[in-house]
């Protein structure tokens, strides 16, 4: 048996607890390698799990040589050898085995775990907190840290530091929702004599911040690895190392800028949308069970989403835009008729074609998201369920920004490959494009973990024009709008207004802010001011940041008009001034404004 067989049936004997039977085997893979050191004069024999680890390697330690790896991954099998010494409680030889690991991966985390895991055993908690710190800075996946913040909370409640341990616990979950983590906050409620609680956002950030633990990925290696992508969408932009590190980034951050899509074509009814990468699209067989358990209705396509939402597209019969609402109204009656409440119908402000409603049934136990498209005179019934939670705007707004969204929005008429094929070759040209500007803006050394761009389709993408205001005592900053939006007026000294004749679409105020930290507070008394000022009310709060600029988003109503748009207000920090964007009367208001502080100068 060759290397791949022979880690394959060590594996099959680990799953079966058939110890000794794997060590045979494991030891004879490190026999029979040819290579027995890690370097020599010409090369380095390290042996990567995947590409990514060697990205961070070469990064981290800048090695003066090329490495060559062996056909055996040595890192891996020794890997094994210290969790099966871990579960025979041989410790010594734990530690023996995890730091050959390291020797031929420094950067393998889970070999850093099975060493904390001997040191815990041992009771050395200290050894056990540095192994676990080390693994950190080496993590890139969802899985690790789940693993990284469980663990640390482990040291701190043998510590009996029970408010950190139980804010890690809460923050590993987040991440990946595991049984022991779970487990670990009941027994924290127990030694407090309490119900099982999560830890507030809030005491997550305050306590990480005194115990000077990260709340997220490292920011070094996420920077690593962004510059790794942005030197391959340079380079080889449609190569499987850009789906690869695209995948991974997109993992770290939830960030949409790094999601890669795929377009799905029904042919026999000559349409067509677009889905995410992450979205497993159901095969013959699933939607054919599916179509079992939800009679009488009749799929085009139907896809899992990474959080096991069945979002399903159904065809409805023929539909101009002519009889749009009243097919829409034929559904809402046959709801009404069994027992599902209406909570509201909301058009697109994009597409004329599109409604969506928001139905709960009348137990207040299930509610769902349904969209009707109009696409080659059929009607489209998209479909996937949601909390039942909060009021039916709430939402709806919920998903304004979502993947679920897009897809509806994406729904249209198929075109056949060969009459196709000019769209997608410009569609490429345009998106490299978008993602070499994207690249110049993100490598200005800033840290960009918490980077909150959109990506839009190559075909909707905007000419720019620039809008800058002199102010005495500020930063002279310039902001990037579509150039059809509005024509410039200058409000006072430090605000000006995009307007469309009488109408605001954008609105921009430079204000002083001492520090970020006070961006919060000041942010809010400008909102309840403004608030009380023009009547309006707090819909929905978040915070982001766009490029390393901490933003506070307000979405507010007009109480006295139930029928005027949202306006959504974005305020964020730049060198010791607050600067504040709105947008109002203006479609896909939040990418504009986004768009405006992702170029901000």
């Amino acid at each position: 048996m060759g290397y791949n067989e022979k880690i394959l049936e060590a594996r099959k004997h680990i799953d079966q607890k058939e110890y000794d039977a794997a060590i045979l085997i494991l030891e004879s893979i490190i026999a029979e390698e040819p290579i027995k050191d890690v370097e020599d004069n010409q090369y380095y024999y390290h042996t990567f799990t995947e590409a990514a680890e060697q990205w961070i390697y070469n990064a981290v330690y800048q090695p003066s040589k090329p490495n060559h790896s062996p056909e055996s991954n040595l890192s891996v099998v020794y890997y094994h050898l210290a969790w099966i010494y871990n579960e025979k409680k041989e410790y010594d030889k734990v530690m023996e085995c995890a730091n050959q690991s390291l020797l031929w991966n420094p950067v393998n985390v889970l070999s850093m775990f099975e060493l904390a895991l001997a040191y815990q055993y041992k009771g050395e908690l200290e050894k056990y907190k540095e192994e676990i710190n080390r693994a950190y800075k080496f993590i890139f996946t969802e899985a690790g840290m789940a693993r990284y913040y469980a663990d640390l909370g482990i040291y701190y409640f043998e510590k009996n530091m029970l408010s950190l341990a139980n804010a890690l616990f809460t923050n590993s979950t987040y991440f990946y929702k595991t049984n022991y983590a779970i487990d670990y906050l009941n027994r924290i409620a127990q030694r407090e004599n309490r119900l099982s609680r999560k830890s507030s956002n809030e005491e997550i950030k305050s306590l990480f911040s005194e115990y000077h633990i990260g709340l997220s990925f490292d920011n070094f290696l996420y920077q690593t690895l962004y510059n790794k992508y942005a030197e391959i969408i340079k380079n080889k932009p449609d190569s499987d190392d850009f789906y690869y590190i695209s995948r991974i980034l997109y993992n770290m951050t939830l960030n949409k800028y790094f999601m890669t899509y795929r377009e799905l074509k029904n042919e026999a009814l000559m349409l067509q949308l677009k889905v995410p990468d992450i979205w497993h699209v159901m095969n013959t067989e699933e939607v054919q069970k599916l179509k079992e358990e939800r009679k009488n209705n009749s799929y085009i396509l139907a896809c899992v989403d990474n959080r096991n939402r069945i979002i399903t597209f159904a065809y409805n019969g023929e539909c101009t835009l002519d009889t749009f609402q009243e097919k829409v109204q034929e559904n809402i009656d046959r709801w009404s008729n069994n027992n599902w409440v209406v909570l509201g119908k909301y058009f697109s402000e994009e597409r004329k074609d599109v409604m969506h409603v928001i139905i709960e049934n009348a137990a207040h136990t299930s509610r769902w998201f349904e969209s009707f498209v109009v696409v080659n005179n059929r009607l489209v019934n998209v479909q996937w369920g949601v909390s039942a939670s909060g009021t039916g705007e709430d939402t709806y707004h919920s998903f304004q920004d979502s993947f679920e969204m897009m897809a509806v929005l994406s729904l249209r008429s198929y075109i056949p490959e060969e009459q196709n094929a000019n769209v997608v070759n410009n569609n490429v040209t345009q998106n490299q494009t978008q993602n070499q500007e994207q690249t110049q803006i993100q490598n200005q050394g800033q840290s960009q973990l918490n980077i909150d761009t959109d990506t839009t389709e190559a075909s909707e993408k905007l000419h720019l024009k620039a809008f800058s205001q002199e102010i005495e005592g500020y930063p002279t900053f310039t902001f990037y709008f579509p150039e059809d939006i509005g024509e410039y007026v200058k409000v006072n000294s430090n605000v000006f207004e995009i307007k469309e004749g009488n109408v605001q679409k954008i609105r921009v105020m430079i204000s002083k802010c001492d520090s970020a930290e006070n961006l919060e507070a000041d942010a809010r008394r400008w909102i309840e001011k403004n608030k009380e000022d023009a009547k309006l009310e707090e819909v929905n709060y978040k915070k982001e940041s766009i490029n390393g600029i901490p933003l506070e988003v307000y979405e507010l109503k007009y109480t006295e008009h139930a029928d005027w748009p949202h306006k959504i207000y974005k305020i964020g920090f730049v060198n010791n001034t607050r600067i504040t964007i709105s947008g109002w009367m203006v479609n896909n208001k939040g990418k504009v404004i986004n768009q405006a502080f992702e170029r901000l100068k």
